[in-house]
């Protein structure tokens, strides 16, 4: 029986300027996507007003094309994580997401709107899956306890920032 937990080399304790850098990205990958996916809830009426939404439409539009695509985008790009450039296929992902986010703002029909949610859905559903296999590419096992937590975190980091400025100060 071999021992698997032998002691790391001298020095193997400390990251590398690489592995901070993966764990930038990645964390500022995970905030994005994040704030992306809760900004449509805190739209609600903007949206219902500008695009004169039912409950049935904002409840398509705020969850269900997004959760929907999301869903069904990450059982199809899984395993093509595992066959293509994991790095690549997060900045590919992550310039979809962008670019479909930036022409909701120029949208002026539901459909549209719905339709550009649905590819926001599916675009980041390869968002974590590729940040897992990444993190597991970059760091060995025993230092995979830093990225990972931090990474998780970022959502929660994210939505602690302020949704509207704060009042002015009174005095």
């Amino acid at each position: 029986m071999s021992n698997d937990r032998s002691p790391a080399p001298a020095g193997a304790d400390k990251l590398t300027s690489q592995q901070w850098g993966v764990i930038g990205v990645l964390l500022l990958l995970q905030a994005t996507w994040s704030l992306d996916r809760s900004l449509p809830m805190l739209l609600v009426e903007p949206l219902r007003h500008a695009f004169k939404l039912s409950d049935s439409q904002l409840g398509m539009v705020v969850g269900l094309a997004y959760g929907t695509a999301y869903g069904i985008g990450g059982l199809l790009i899984g395993p093509l994580l595992d066959q293509y450039n994991r790095a690549r296929m997060l900045s590919g992902m992550a310039f979809l997401w962008s670019g479909l986010t930036a022409l909701c703002a120029f949208v002026s029909t539901f459909p549209l709107l719905l339709a550009l949610r649905f590819g926001i859905g599916a675009a980041e559903s390869g968002g974590s899956p590729a940040s897992y296999t990444i993190i597991s590419d970059v760091f060995p096992p025993h230092r995979r306890a830093i990225p990972t937590p931090a990474r998780l975190r970022a959502p929660h980091d994210a939505s602690a920032t302020p949704s509207a400025p704060p009042p002015p100060a009174s005095g």
